[in-house]
């Protein structure tokens, strides 16, 4: 049996570290299976359990082994569907996005997480190049298929607020709160110069944080971030709390909601070590 993209992340150690440059496991897995990305990009694997896997997916590469369409193209090609129809003229002003028609066809353009990127129905692009999975592609349609009309109101709530929060909450303390703070512990310039980088703002606020930081990862969907610094003396922990603002529900499901916030900690992580 040849060796699909699930069996090969179980493989994985499921760090998530972003060394290999991709954002997830998962991403790199479906790279090496899809794109004959190189395994040996992972510095995870020891010496034998790499050359088994290598031998394996070299092997069924070079005889032209069809994997059959996994179920993440299968769900892009499922989301994507959902906006066949749509206006995205009559659409752009409600999602923040700059309406555009060339050669009879549609785009939006969109800004996710400080990168442009032009959305059609058939394909996502991003301006600069930047490296991206299928996953990005899904939460970038899951947002224009969600028709949302609404602004966002600048009421935060946590995610204990939302339907389903349950399983997902500490999803997002593991993959995206704890990452943050750990990145920046004693570094708060760094996280600043970061979230500054791809468009937050320092807010306001009477909470006794650090800092206080709005991001829009898309444009209709603002985080709170908060940061507090670990401080020996006094015994604290560093720490991060994403808060959303209200109408988060109305463009993104929690499952996207969460993946985005995720896809944040990545980004701000990524460019806080080229500071």
């Amino acid at each position: 049996m040849p060796l699909n993209i699930i069996q090969l992340v179980k493989c994985l150690p499921m760090k998530n570290c972003g060394v290999c440059g991709y954002a997830t496991c998962l991403a790199f897995a479906s790279h090496v299976i899809k794109k004959k990305e190189s395994l040996a990009l992972c510095p995870y694997l020891d010496r034998e359990g790499f050359e088994q896997l290598n031998a394996k997916i070299t092997q069924q590469q070079s005889e032209n082994v069809n994997i059959a369409p996994d179920r993440y193209q299968t769900v892009k090609a499922y989301v994507s569907g959902k906006i066949k129809d749509d206006d995205f003229s009559e659409l752009a002003p409600f999602l923040g996005g700059t309406y555009r028609l060339e050669e009879g066809k549609q785009s939006l353009s969109l800004n996710y997480l400080g990168r442009q990127y032009e959305v059609s129905k058939e394909t996502v692009t991003a301006a600069d190049g930047a490296r991206q999975d299928v996953w990005d592609h899904i939460l970038l349609y899951n947002y224009i298929a969600s028709h949302c009309r609404k602004s966002p109101t600048g009421k935060w709530i946590s995610i204990d607020a939302l339907p389903g929060s349950i399983p997902k909450k500490p999803e997002l303390r593991e993959t995206c709160e704890k990452k943050i703070a750990q990145a920046f512990k004693g570094n708060l310039q760094g996280l600043l110069t970061a979230v500054v980088s791809i468009g937050g703002v320092v807010a306001e606020m009477e909470a006794s944080a650090d800092l206080h930081a709005v991001i829009h990862p898309l444009p209709r969907t603002p985080f709170l971030l908060l940061f507090w610094d670990a401080d020996s003396e006094e015994g604290f922990e560093e720490r991060v709390k994403v808060l959303f603002d209200e109408t988060i529900g109305c463009f993104l499901d929690i499952e996207s909601m969460v993946f985005l916030a995720e896809k944040m900690a990545t980004r701000l992580i990524e460019i806080g070590k080229n500071i």
